[in-house]
């Protein structure tokens, strides 16, 4: 359709079609984008006049013009081409423009459509709407209006552009804020738990500490050796709970004897066979560990204690050697079904008692020692200081 005969010149035959690109080569490349202070603008109609009289009444510093002599070369050159504007007659002759600025709306959200008719109507302006058209103008137009419409829709392009700009540079920011939170939370979360963590480990720590000073308060002005044994059996049955323990100390012959013990479950009527029989062949043993040890299971007292393992088959054993430096000095062993597992707290706690138990005893051999100076360096029977006139393979005099 003509615009304006004043402002347009006789129609003449129009350009051939250019060939439909195939689907791959059109997926094969994005729509090309224009170059930074310009736009795309698309000129759709079927008269060749009417598209060169558009073009020449507009700016072509900051415009790429494409022109469409129909609606097959229109969406070619939608594909190729990010379109910014687009003028768009309504009738074409191998379809409606209506249809394509509803495409094209569709490709590019935000293009600026334009469409021209000869004979608009409230039905028709509500349709172009519907189908994404931004603006209508009626033919016969006048190019100035034209170019002030155009102007138009260039201006709604840059808020545009300028408005998706904001929104990815935000989006962009969100993303790396929420990133940044989501490290941030991360890292109080894991600072909490290691406050937590540290704050139980000071907790166990103190109340540990607690205990290592009430057993030391009990055992420090204890100069009875019976008596120490008591209360260090006492002390072992109120914090570990129900066990059989046995404290072996060591003869004047290079043995070890029972000192004290609590038969608690060993299941022999007469535990002294056990306890004699441990003596013989555990007591030794433990003091070859450096520090106090669990054996909890069946292969590791077997590994430990070899072929008499089946004395205490299916037990649980603590050894905790008790020494003054390196001066052995008593072996304590506790051991209990394997229904009730000692405790990784029960070997922490006895790893901070037996160097002291093994430095109190120590203390009392000196103590013997010194009443001793009060005698002949060999009395009657010949024996030594520390030896007692009952025992003199007992190194304590008990």
């Amino acid at each position: 359709m003509n615009p304006n005969p004043s402002q347009t010149s006789p129609s003449s035959p129009a350009k051939p079609e250019a060939e439909k690109p195939s689907r791959r080569d059109r997926q094969a490349q994005p729509p090309i984008e224009p170059r930074s202070g310009q736009f795309n603008l698309l000129i759709v109609d079927d008269e060749q006049d009417v598209r060169r009289l558009i073009r020449q009444a507009l700016p072509q510093d900051r415009l790429r013009i494409l022109q469409a002599g129909s609606l097959t070369e229109a969406r070619r050159q939608s594909a190729e081409f990010a379109v910014d504007v687009a003028l768009i007659d309504i009738l074409l002759p191998d379809g409606s423009g209506l249809d394509f600025a509803a495409e094209l709306q569709r490709r590019h959200p935000a293009c600026q459509s334009i469409v021209m008719t000869g004979s608009p109507s409230s039905q028709f302006t509500i349709e172009a709407m519907r189908n994404g058209a931004r603006d209508f103008i009626t033919k016969p137009f006048d190019l100035v209006e034209l170019t002030d419409r155009v102007q138009s829709a260039l201006d709604r392009r840059k808020r545009a552009v300028k408005r998706r700009r904001h929104v990815r540079k935000l989006k962009k920011l969100v993303r790396k804020l929420d990133h940044d939170r989501r490290d941030i939370t991360q890292q109080v979360d894991i600072l909490c738990k290691d406050l937590v963590g540290a704050y139980q480990d000071i907790a166990g720590q103190m109340k540990l500490m607690e205990k290592v000073g009430e057993f030391k308060a009990k055992m420090r002005d204890e100069l009875d050796l019976e008596q120490a044994l008591r209360i260090a059996l006492q002390y072992l049955l109120d914090e570990v709970g129900p066990t059989n323990a046995a404290i072996f100390l060591p003869n004047g012959s290079g043995g070890f004897s029972v000192g004290g013990f609590v038969n608690y479950s060993t299941g022999f009527d007469d535990p002294h066979l056990l306890l004699d029989h441990l003596a013989d062949v555990a007591a030794p043993r433990i003091l070859d560990e450096p520090e106090v040890c669990l054996l909890d299971d069946n292969e590791l007292v077997e590994t430990w204690l070899g072929d008499d393992s089946t004395w205490l088959s299916d037990q649980h054993l603590v050894l905790a050697p008790c020494r003054d430096d390196e001066q052995p000095m008593a072996s304590l062993l506790l051991f209990r079904e394997s229904d009730q597992p000692f405790r990784d707290d029960d070997v922490k706690l006895l790893n901070h008692i037996a160097p002291f138990f093994g430095e109190h005893l120590a203390r009392l051999v000196r103590v013997h020692h010194r009443m001793s100076a009060f005698f002949d360096d060999e009395d009657d029977f010949g024996n030594e200081p520390w030896q007692s006139d009952d025992d003199p393979n007992d190194l304590f005099g008990v």
